[in-house]
């Protein structure tokens, strides 16, 4: 008994380390707003000519400097997030990235059977990202009858929950906004 609860005392501290180690860099504001924030990047959406049924979003050309390759290269796991602001379109599930270890995850918060959160995640930590080096993140969602929507392009820093082994958004840095419209 005396193990059991030593472990959940261990997974509690851990989960809750963070919190009181380190101040949480987070902002809201459009543009790159950190030292572990992009210095170069495209963002995109736009319906795909070839089949007007898809919406597709992108990161491209996304550039980290010297200092911001060696903090992603620490104990945090890299993340590219598009987030469906507008919830009113379905994930199709294609995705492609060429971060190291991508893992995608996409979560429908609300559960309104649309995925609004969709995420390339570097999910191994030893795994290095390089600087002056283009990343990029690609994914899409069905079309529907509606006729524009809007999508915040966000990077994170994630961590490890040790209670469910989700990766969790624990600093983030929103970048901008994109709308697509289907005229």
């Amino acid at each position: 008994m005396n193990k059991k609860l030593l472990f959940l005392t261990v997974l509690l501290v851990f989960a809750l380390l963070p919190n009181f180690g380190l101040a949480r860099d987070t902002d809201y504001t459009p543009g790159a707003s950190f030292a572990w924030s992009p210095y170069s990047w495209n963002v995109n959406s736009y319906v795909d000519s070839s089949d007007s049924s898809e919406i597709v979003a992108s990161f491209e050309k996304v550039k980290f400097n010297q200092t911001a390759t060696d903090l992603h290269n620490g104990a945090y796991y890299l993340t590219f997030e598009i987030n469906n602001t507008t919830d009113n379109v379905p994930h199709n599930g294609w995705y492609s990235s060429n971060i190291p270890y991508a893992k995608y995850d996409k979560d429908d918060d609300n559960g309104n059977g649309y995925s609004e959160e969709i995420e390339a995640i570097k999910s191994y930590v030893g795994a290095k990202i390089n600087a002056n080096q283009e990343y990029y993140f690609r994914t899409s969602w069905f079309d529907s009858t509606d006729e524009w929507g809007e999508f915040d392009m966000i990077i994170q820093r994630s961590v490890v929950n040790p209670l469910n082994g989700e990766f969790e958004g624990y600093h983030y840095d929103f970048l901008e906004t994109r709308y697509w419209f289907n005229f």
